[in-house]
């Protein structure tokens, strides 16, 4: 692609994924993890996830309308749209794909994502919605190569806050990749 320098923004499961592809980063300059759920041997999803009734439905082939519903509305603040939006994304996935995912995030087959990231030897911006609901926003705190030594939390935004609060969180990652490209 002939980009030499670049962030890497991840969101909710696909931090996982980052913190796995870390060591392979040639060029990262900074990572963004946003509702972040990252592992490690010490840090496991009993750790960062908050359990709440409709967990299941991350690696279950489907759920009823009412559970996903449930869902859905945990992972927005008060944006019915986004939900509805979530809730025609999931009834479209592949259910294989999904118990596939619930399988590997329950495998504890993971490396060390928070060390994989901290041997980058970037900084790492966390955002969380104030109102995040599904992940402890705390589990990261102290984590070496934080940002400014601290979480962001966006206002009137849960999970998805780069849906919820696109304005909010563009100005967050215009402002981390300020810092990071100065």
């Amino acid at each position: 692609m002939g980009i030499a320098e670049y962030i890497l923004v991840a969101i909710s499961y696909g931090t996982c994924l980052a913190g796995e592809a870390a060591p392979n980063l040639p060029g990262c300059r900074g990572v963004m993890a946003v509702s972040p759920n990252l592992t490690s041997n010490k840090v496991h999803p009993g750790v960062w996830l908050n359990p709440f009734p409709e967990a299941m439905a991350m690696g279950a082939p489907m759920v009823d309308d009412d559970t996903l519903s449930r869902f859905a509305r945990r992972m927005v603040y008060t944006n019915e749209a986004i939900a509805s939006e979530y809730i025609d994304s999931y009834k479209h996935t592949d259910p294989d794909f999904r118990v596939a995912v619930g399988k590997t995030i329950m495998s504890a087959g993971w490396t060390d994502e928070l060390e994989n990231l901290r041997a980058l030897h970037v900084p790492v911006a966390v955002v969380f919605g104030k109102h995040e609901q599904m992940i402890h926003t705390n589990y990261m705190d102290g984590f070496p190569p934080l940002w400014r030594q601290k979480s962001i939390h966006v206002e009137d935004a849960a999970h998805l806050v780069n849906a919820e609060q696109p304005d909010a969180f563009n100005a967050v990652l215009a402002e981390f990749a300020a810092d990071v490209f100065k």
